[in-house]
């Protein structure tokens, strides 16, 4: 009885979090990736989804394509409805590192619960 109660836990629990997460094409217009940087890094497995209080959580795999390791920076700015942006100390470069073939996993969060949506910004520092 007990095993089957904390199936039914994982279950539920796990319905609630797919509910919350929608997965969108990496192509998305919110991933931007400079002219430069586009033979050299790869954005997949993008996911959205909301947290407690209404922010916005973005997840997002980044991978160096090349044979050598390369110096990335990206800044995310994020939009309420009107499209106007929020301003945030969020909103400064975040700098990385791949070597070749890497991949790192890169999450982000709203400032605020009223920005929905937002632009990530991508380029190469080499």
């Amino acid at each position: 009885m007990r095993q089957l109660l904390l199936s039914a836990a994982a279950l539920c629990l796990l319905a609630v979090l797919s509910s919350c997460t929608h997965h969108l094409d990496a192509e998305d217009e919110r991933i931007v990736i400079e002219p430069s940087a586009q033979n050299m890094l790869a954005i997949t497995d993008l996911a959205i989804g909301e947290i407690n209080g209404g922010f916005q959580r973005v997840t997002l795999t980044a991978s160096n394509r090349m044979s050598h390791a390369y110096h990335f920076e990206y800044n995310v700015q994020w939009f309420r409805d009107d499209n106007t942006p929020i301003e945030s100390i969020l909103t400064r470069p975040e700098r990385f590192t791949l070597d070749p073939g890497a991949a790192i996993f890169i999450k982000f969060v709203s400032p605020s619960p009223e920005a929905t949506t937002f632009k990530a910004q991508f380029r190469c520092l080499d």
